[in-house]
């Protein structure tokens, strides 16, 4: 089971499989273990997980590690954990207290994903805000320089590279087409750290320069309702996320869905090529809205939009939202299935990155590599930045 977890000193994505065999279903003890697993500077006693978040808004749920009553031998299907699913982790008290310790020596921006440095989980990049004397202790503490910001923001432009190459000519065949005459079309945004934000202005505004504005509406919301968007859904404080989401450099994910389907009060649906699942933003409270829908890959965001055969190329004759006013039991279901097997027929053709397992080589230096972080550390201790999967 592949997910993305977020705890209060960063954000990393992990598989996460059965100890006991492959066929059986992961746990809540085997999230745990690899979660202390993916960092072995992290001891399991001195690093207490006490509860786990997965959701956002009305849909939020809460599974309390640290109860007593709480043996860990669910399945995390049955807590209600799928596949592809964004999670939150709360330490115990004490950790966080020790936690709050390390912020408060932070003098640069955020590193990218899990880290084995000795200091626990480290959160994806930031730009470097100061320059200063204190900078030596700093990367003492395992943070990453500026130019080791700038390696590990090339290496996932590298792993990126090859997959939207062959993604740029994905559309659903010609059998997927329904009674409107479209077919699924994904709509290849510009690899900028602003994927997110840039399929959503081309999909409700038919611009790629609305990163900026949507980036301030995230902004605005998080700081406005400090109910919904706690330092416990978030992974950190509510203004110091505010002030990242800000960042050129940052990306968007379940947090920006959420917020921006509330904020354009329509419906996003989002499909996640390697595992299927299907995340639709505001149907619940949008129901009679227009939906727009994007396909993410592991690491990018595009727009998926319909055209007719022959003029996929043409964005003027995009249809690029669906009215889910107009019969929506059987227009939008006709849109959704033709959504559906495009994802499905990229995940036949791999066109998708499984960061935490995907087999890469260096190719300055022939190095075979597994993941995203064996690729940044690479980049790091030799400067080399440009990787091919295999």
């Amino acid at each position: 089971m592949r997910l993305r977890v977020r705890s209060p000193l960063g954000v990393a994505n992990l598989t996460v499989v059965s100890t006991k065999s492959e066929d059986d279903d992961p746990t809540l003890n085997d999230l745990c273990s690899e979660i202390i697993r993916s960092n072995n500077s992290i001891h399991t006693n001195k690093h207490r997980i006490a509860e786990i978040r997965f959701g956002f808004g009305e849909t939020q749920s809460t599974v309390d590690v640290s109860n007593a009553n709480t043996n860990g031998k669910e399945s995390l299907k049955t807590l209600g954990i799928a596949d592809g699913e964004t999670i939150t982790v709360k330490f115990t008290e004490e950790e966080e207290e020790k936690e709050e310790e390390v912020k408060e020596q932070k003098q640069v921006g955020e590193a990218t994903g899990f880290r084995n440095n000795g200091n626990g989980f480290e959160e994806e990049p930031t730009p470097t805000p100061t320059n200063n004397d204190d900078d030596n202790d700093d990367n003492k503490s395992g943070m990453m320089t500026e130019e080791e910001e700038l390696l590990a923001r090339a290496v996932e432009a590298s792993m990126l590279d090859e997959g939207r190459m062959r993604a740029a000519d994905s559309t659903t065949s010609a059998l997927d087409i329904d009674d409107d005459g479209t077919v699924a079309v994904r709509k290849v945004i510009d690899a900028d750290n602003s994927c997110l934000f840039n399929a959503i202005g081309y999909v409700f505004f038919r611009s790629l320069a609305k990163a900026k504005e949507l980036r301030k509406v995230v902004h605005d919301a998080v700081l406005s309702d400090p109910d919904t968007f706690s330092e416990a859904a978030l992974g950190k404080p509510p203004k110091e996320y505010a002030e990242w989401v800000l960042q050129p450099n940052s990306w968007g994910g379940q947090v920006e869905l959420f917020v921006l389907s509330t904020h354009l009060r329509k419906q996003i649906a989002a499909y996640d090529v390697q595992t299927g699942r299907v995340d639709v933003y505001g149907e619940d409270r949008f129901p009679r809205s227009e939906r727009g829908h994007l396909i993410y890959d592991g690491l990018h965001y595009d727009a998926l939009v319909f055209a007719y055969p022959g003029l996929e190329d043409v964005s003027d004759t995009h249809v690029t939202v669906v009215d889910c006013s107009l019969e929506p039991n059987s227009k939008i279901n006709g849109f959704d299935q033709k959504a559906r097997a495009l994802a499905k027929k990229d995940q036949e053709r791999r066109l998708f990155t499984d960061v935490a397992n995907f087999s890469l080589r260096c190719l300055v230096c022939q190095t075979g590599l597994v993941g995203e972080n064996e690729a940044r550390e690479h980049a790091k201790n030799t400067g080399h930045t440009n990787f091919g999967e295999y």
